[in-house]
């Protein structure tokens, strides 16, 4: 069974709509993804602003404000199609493309506010079923949210089915090994998908009510394996293994929102290209404590079973997805720029620059400082938690990918044997051999395009009746079957 699924995703940084269409091999959890095309679609400047003057800055709209605003979010993704489907009508060279042959378009949607149980993704998928004359899922996380999950994340089972297999290992080593990877987004916020990837397991997930009864290897080693990762065995001869057993996930710390934010603020920009202004800036001690120690206790907070002012702060397995509550631009009130002539700001010698502050206490610094202290800051936080993990592959994905300086720093870290403090404090178990950073553009998934083609199989899976949350990761009782359907006559 082949079926062409569009897949759109717009993000917490709000610079657009990333479309993707995936050709989508076989059934459920088995099924095998096939990159096919996509195009990016940037917000105008005006419907931008107004997405991140409600989303983001919590700016009140009238009942007709907040209309104009979904249809206008929803006609750019009914523009976004259409491009997509007319690029790849001109590209199919062994075919005649018509729509009809599309079977099914997912959307993400806006988040708006997220703090379970509320959340809001704001979208109107029946209009944009209409316009498309294409079946429309959407509101993916909404199922999971009302049976007491976190509703997030929502790409784990779409990461495990893109980047499961040790078919794409670059050595006949790798594939003979057991390899712990992560799949790294840096959007508005860091979430990662952790992977222990096996060969030839067929899996399937434990809500599936499509897997015949007995099929299911339950959970009942907690034994460590020979590499000390916490886990099952796989019983071979039954072949056949939870998925749950191989997949998790969940949320770090803020990337864009503060990134963003900074560029915003200090530069007058919506954000640092390629982080230039960062790769002008040193690390700054001061900086880099505040911002880490926010960062750290968000770390902890998706990882915490305190419940909210809701009581559905826990998932269940002491995980918690990161909203919009969780702002880390409140920090940067204590952070202010130092514009003072360069000639007059005293030179630094050494790779920590020395901050200042004013009669209020606040940290003074250059502009590129504070972008380069921010980075160092969220690459500290993440490569933390991929050696907590013990992993051995990261693949990162996303739009801050395109921050070279915080990849940079990113790969410095992660190379690093004594842990990533430079105050020589114990960074952890000792990473010698350190982590293989890679983007998804290594296994033929731009980093654009890795969310977008996400949703497509997500959407597939919802088709197939197959849940597209673990209780692992959102902490649900029992993952449902997700999404709300828009049809066409």
């Amino acid at each position: 069974m082949e079926r062409l699924v569009i897949g759109c995703m717009s993000g917490t940084s709000l610079d657009g709509i990333d479309v993707c269409l995936m050709k989508l091999t076989g059934h459920g959890l088995s099924m095998t993804p096939t990159y096919e095309h996509s195009v990016p679609s940037d917000f105008s400047p005006s419907l931008q602003d107004s997405l991140r003057a409600y989303s983001l800055e919590d700016k009140p709209l009238s009942s007709r404000e907040l209309c104009e605003l979904n249809y206008s979010f929803s006609m750019a993704h009914v523009t976004a199609i259409e491009k997509l489907l007319t690029e790849y009508a001109q590209n199919c060279v062994e075919m005649t493309f018509n729509r009809s042959s599309i079977d099914l378009c997912v959307i993400h949607g806006q988040t708006v506010f997220h703090s379970p149980p509320l959340s809001h993704q704001m979208l109107n998928g029946a209009l944009i079923a209409q316009s498309i004359q294409i079946p429309v899922c959407y509101d993916l996380r909404a199922a999971d949210l009302a049976q007491g999950g976190q509703g997030a994340p929502i790409t784990p089972l779409a990461d495990y089915i893109l980047f499961r297999g040790d078919d794409k290992a670059s050595s006949a080593v790798e594939k003979q090994r057991r390899e712990r990877r992560a799949v790294v987004n840096l959007g508005g916020f860091c979430n990662v998908t952790w992977l222990y990837c096996k060969d030839n397991i067929p899996i399937y997930h434990s809500n599936d009510e499509t897997v015949p009864k007995g099929h299911l290897v339950p959970y009942t080693n907690g034994d460590k394996d020979e590499e000390g990762l916490e886990g099952r065995e796989v019983n071979h001869d039954e072949g056949k293994v939870n998925v749950s057993d191989l997949v998790s996930g969940n949320d770090v710390c803020a990337v864009n929102q503060l990134l963003d934010g900074i560029a915003c603020r200090y530069f007058d920009c919506n954000f640092d290209y390629n982080g230039q202004h960062a790769a002008r800036g040193k690390k700054h001690d001061d900086i880099v404590e505040v911002l880490t120690t926010l960062l750290n206790q968000q770390a902890i907070m998706a990882s915490s079973n305190k419940d909210n002012e809701y009581g559905n702060g826990d998932n269940g397995d002491g995980k918690r997805s990161l909203g919009t509550l969780e702002s880390p631009l409140g920090a940067l009130e204590k952070i202010k720029a130092d514009l003072r002539d360069p000639d007059l700001i005293p030179v630094f010698t050494s790779t920590s620059a020395s901050s200042h502050r004013d009669v209020n206490g606040d940290i003074l610094a250059p502009p590129c400082d504070i972008a380069y202290s921010a980075c160092y800051s969220i690459a500290t936080t993440i490569v933390n938690a991929l050696k907590q993990q013990k992993v051995h592959r990261a693949i990162f994905a996303g739009g801050g990918v395109r921050n070279e300086t915080l990849m940079n720093i990113i790969r410095t870290l992660a190379q690093r044997s004594d842990g990533v403090s430079e105050s020589g404090e114990d960074g952890g178990e000792d990473h010698s051999e350190g982590i293989i950073i890679e983007s998804s553009d290594v296994y033929s998934l731009s980093i654009f395009d890795r969310e977008a083609a996400g949703m497509a199989i997500l959407g597939g899976l919802c088709n197939d009746r197959v849940p597209i949350t673990l209780s692992s990761v959102t902490g649900v009782a029992k993952a449902p079957v997700a999404g709300v359907w828009a049809y066409v006559k």
